[in-house]
Order: structure tokens, then C-alpha cells, then sequence
């Protein structure tokens, strides 16, 4: 990609990343959910790990 007839490198790409993830229920109004996601080209983030919580009152 060119700008003002600059080159910009690592523009040619769009960010690409692979997500995995699991629910569980641990009791009827509570649900845990972790979730790695990683990147698969130079353009993506940085790998991550996170956990969400879910409470039905």
C-alpha cells in the first residue's frame, strides 16, 4: 500500500487470529469461560489468554 507515494510496510495484510474457547458450568446461575486466542500472521496481536465470568441472578 502506498501513501503520498510512500510505501507503508506490513500494510498489505489484515490481522488474522485463531481463537479457542470453552464454557463451563460450575453451578446453575454461574458460568466460566476461558478463551486463548492466538495470532497467525506478523499483522495479528499478541497471543492471549483470558477468563469471563457470567452470574444469572
Amino acid at each position: 500500500m502506498k501513501a503520498d507515494n510512500v510505501e507503508i510496510k506490513g500494510s498489505e495484510t489484515e490481522p488474522l487470529d485463531l481463537s479457542f474457547s470453552a464454557s463451563y458450568r460450575i453451578a446453575s446461575n454461574l458460568t466460566l469461560t476461558p478463551e486463548l486466542t492466538y495470532g497467525l500472521n506478523d499483522d495479528a496481536g499478541a497471543p492471549l489468554l483470558s477468563l469471563r465470568a457470567a452470574w444469572k441472578f
